[in-house]
């Protein structure tokens, strides 16, 4: 499709997101370094904090063997508190970077479902590696390094968090019915256009419209369920508007 001047995507490129992916990739990528030492910083707190209750005198030397008692002591009660504070700490709102997650809702525990894939291992996987191997600082190195790579995946997969991700979407959808009132299109049934398809269209379709087009016969497929019909004569002069331009 022939890109004009003044794409459907400038109206929604700040509002949403999913049009601000490459800076936002960009400056997640930057922002590795400092993902590393954050969290290499949190893993060691988390051990250190544990040695110390555990009686040792010198936590510093990270050479504990631990047992699978005290593995699954560190993980549990240690490290995943602090893992889980710091993801939900250092979370961002998509859409309203105003806003953190416990001012709409999210709360510590949610990031639980993606702590696994974020450290690269389940609680019960860490408390393996853990129980298997002496910790040194270069094992806490390691683990930090990859958290981070897999923490600014998640962050530019735009999946760091369900609820998160479903917020995004549904912004996004309110933006969209405005781009359509604005385009002369009428969704008699707008809540059947549900965020799935809503982000299927985005993706696929989205920065390349332009207001004028009005909404395309071709890619109306992406929203049937919709319902959305053209306004009076819109769709019409907007398709013969795109005709003359050629």
């Amino acid at each position: 499709m022939k890109k004009l001047a003044n794409p459907l995507e400038d109206f929604i490129w700040e509002e949403t997101s999913t049009f601000n992916g490459e800076r936002a990739v960009r400056e997640i990528r930057e922002q590795i370094p400092l993902e590393q030492e954050l969290l290499r910083f949190r893993i060691g707190e988390a051990y250190f904090s544990f040695m110390q209750d555990s009686g040792k005198s010198n936590p510093s030397e990270v050479d504990f063997d631990f047992t699978g008692e005290d593995s699954k002591r560190f993980v549990d009660k240690y490290l995943m508190p602090r893992l889980r504070k710091h993801l939900w700490d250092n979370s961002y709102i998509v859409n309203d970077p105003t806003k953190t997650p416990k001012e709409v809702g999210i709360r510590p525990e949610a990031y639980d479902s993606i702590l696994r894939n974020v450290i690269g291992m389940s609680a019960p996987q860490m408390t393996n590696l853990f129980g298997e191997r002496k910790v040194t600082h270069e094992l806490i190195g390691q683990v930090g390094n990859q958290a981070a790579e897999n923490l600014a995946k998640y962050k530019t997969q735009e999946i760091f968090a369900p609820l998160e991700s479903r917020v995004e979407l549904e912004r996004a959808r309110d933006f969209l019915y405005e781009a359509f009132r604005k385009d002369g299109l009428t969704i008699t049934r707008p809540a059947e256009l549900d965020i799935n398809r809503t982000a299927e269209f985005i993706s696929r379709y989205a920065r390349g419209l332009h207001r004028e087009y009005g909404f395309l016969q071709e890619n109306r497929d992406m929203i049937t369920t919709s319902k959305i019909v053209p306004a009076s004569g819109a769709e019409r002069t907007a398709v013969e508007r795109t005709r003359n331009r050629k």
